[in-house]
């Protein structure tokens, strides 16, 4: 259960931290004249399904070394 809630945690922070990170690289950025908030969510929505796989690679990569290292 501890390995578990170890890897789910790593898991949502190094996807979510993927996730806005590609949101802001310059393949994935979003030029609009519009307030800040408004650009951050056009980019989260612009293809979300490339960034969601990229981000959840990235942190079963992530999770499985936490679980390797501290078996």
């Amino acid at each position: 259960m501890k390995k578990f809630l170890l890897f789910s945690f790593v898991f949502a922070a190094v996807f979510l931290t993927v996730y806005v990170a590609l949101c802001y690289s310059p393949w994935f950025a979003l030029k609009l004249s519009a307030p800040p908030f408004e650009c951050f969510i056009a980019s989260v929505k612009k293809l979300w399904y490339v960034k969601a796989v990229i981000s959840g690679i990235f942190g079963v990569a992530a999770g499985g070394f936490v679980i390797y290292k501290y078996r």
